[in-house]
């Protein structure tokens, strides 16, 4: 990402989750849905979320089963503050 929003809300619910549980140690927070990704000729840290997909589809005896994907859908841009990917 071209910004610091990941960076700067972990550091912020660290902050919270310490005032909620001030008698805890090692206090630590990760935002989820981020991953690499290979965009032109380098590899960059992406916002993502992942995407379940079901349907039900024919079987060649006439009955139907649940058939269901999953995948990864990259954003383009940052969706806290807008900038572009």
């Amino acid at each position: 990402m071209n910004c610091n929003c990941k960076k700067d809300l972990e550091e912020k619910l660290t902050e919270r989750f310490k005032e909620q549980s001030p008698l805890a140690t090692v206090h630590g927070t990760e935002l989820q849905g981020y991953g690499f990704a290979i965009v032109g000729d380098s590899m960059k840290v992406l916002g993502y979320m992942p995407v379940k997909q079901s349907a039900m589809v024919p079987l060649k005896s006439g009955a139907t089963k649940l058939k269901t994907t999953t995948q990864n859908m990259f954003f383009s841009f940052c969706p806290f503050c807008g900038v572009k990917a």
